[in-house]
């Protein structure tokens, strides 16, 4: 007997709980090339188990005990006298007795075998030390999805466990080829999907896009200081213009009122001092008709080179903020 270093499947499952889908896929295919070299040269094997999967170190396996009986008897019996507790793995027409047992009896062991190693329990209730139970729930109950344990393994692997695990023989996969066939391309698509989801993780991108000022701003400022300068400067010739018309108006009346007042007087001599006088009288109006024509202006000024400041200052903050016009 070849002396292999290494361990049974079962104690593999023990030590590690399960085998997740890359590492136990390429364990359970080289288990189904096994099985189907075996059925291609007319054996059926009939207990396939964890148990009879033999796991060296680098993972290469070995089918053992080909070619014992079918069921016999009561739970675990495959050799009269010898409990190996393989009712788990059996296929329902092994539970049920049937004599015409073929290859796909093995599919079922091991599309059973292949729910453990990758969920790392059996698919049927273990709470019940009912045989009958058990048998019950090999015949007529579905298995369960293996998603529903270990949500990451690939569809069509879970699908195939399905299939390889039917009630109705004549609805599994016919062959172990045909079960290979089955999941070796999906096998091939997750592992580079997984490596391109790797490759593809890139650090997230800052997507603030900072937008750059306006670069016209300082012309804007620019073309607003010297529209405000020509406002400021056709004002001022009109309020020059207005103040000039007010002085004449008020030298006006003043001669008027010193012509009247000559025209009552006599003495000639009487009349030029007459008309000093009313100019000396009335020029107080005239000098702050000036004055207040400057003051005038003065504010004017003032308040324009005032607001020109407040804009531009404005302005200024909506720069400093990324605002601009």
């Amino acid at each position: 007997m070849e002396y292999v270093d290494g361990e049974t499947l079962t104690n593999r499952l023990k030590r590690v709980g399960l085998i997740p889908p890359h590492k136990c896929i390429p364990i359970f295919k080289q288990m189904l090339q096994a099985v189907d070299y075996a059925h291609r040269n007319g054996i059926i094997h009939r207990d396939i188990k964890p148990s009879n999967i033999l796991l060296d170190k680098n993972d290469n396996v070995k089918v053992m005990d080909f070619g014992i009986a079918k069921l016999v008897g009561e739970k675990g019996l495959t050799k009269t006298g010898t409990k190996l507790g393989t009712l788990y793995y059996m296929s329902p027409e092994q539970v049920m007795g049937e004599k015409n047992i073929d290859g796909r009896s093995d599919i079922f062991s091991l599309g059973i075998t292949f729910f453990e190693m990758l969920t790392g329990q059996l698919p049927y209730s273990t709470d019940t030390d009912s045989d009958f139970k058990l048998m019950q729930q090999i015949v007529e109950n579905k298995l369960p999805t293996v998603k529903k344990y270990y949500p990451y393994v690939p569809d069509k692997v879970d699908e195939a466990i399905e299939i390889a695990t039917k009630k109705n023989r004549h609805e599994r996969f016919k062959t172990c080829e045909e079960f290979i066939d089955f999941i070796k391309y999906e096998v091939i698509e997750e592992q580079e999907s997984a490596s391109k989801r790797r490759m593809t993780i890139a650090p997230v991108e800052n997507k603030i896009k900072i937008q750059p000022l306006n670069p016209s701003i300082p012309n804007n400022i620019n073309n607003i200081k010297e529209s405000l300068s020509g406002s400021f400067a056709k004002a001022s010739v009109l309020k020059r213009i207005g103040a000039i018309l007010m002085d004449c108006f008020f030298i006006i009346v003043a001669l008027v009122i010193a012509r009247l007042i000559a025209q009552s007087i006599p003495g000639t001599k009487d009349k030029i001092i007459l008309v000093i006088f009313a100019l000396t009288i009335f020029s107080p109006a005239i000098i702050m008709t000036f004055f207040r024509d400057g003051l005038r202006k003065g504010k004017g000024i003032a308040k324009g080179m005032l607001g020109l400041r407040i804009i531009d200052e404005k302005n200024r903050s909506l720069i400093s903020k990324g605002k601009g016009f």
